[in-house]
């Protein structure tokens, strides 16, 4: 399952699709500008539940979150930042 999270620009000024590596990891992460959003993923993790309720799960974000802090440390973002999330 890809866990997906949403910001707006503002917050996350990114103008390309651009991936980051994740220092210190094998991860990375990629960055997607649509309109006034950027869109961050992903996760790959497995899932076991119902296909049609895949959800963005507090440990998936924590992760992403993680990742881009590590990758983009100046952007300082964090939870308050994410306006949406799917998987």
């Amino acid at each position: 399952m890809g866990v997906h999270l949403v910001f707006d620009a503002v917050d996350l000024p990114c103008q390309d699709a651009i991936v980051v590596p994740t220092p210190g990891s094998d991860g990375a992460v990629f960055l997607i500008r649509d309109g006034d959003h950027v869109l961050v993923g992903t996760t790959d993790s497995f899932f076991d539940g119902p296909l049609d309720q895949p959800r963005a799960l507090p440990d998936h974000v924590d992760l992403i979150l993680m990742r881009l802090n590590a990758a983009l440390p100046h952007a300082k973002i964090g939870r308050e930042h994410v306006r949406s999330s799917f998987a």
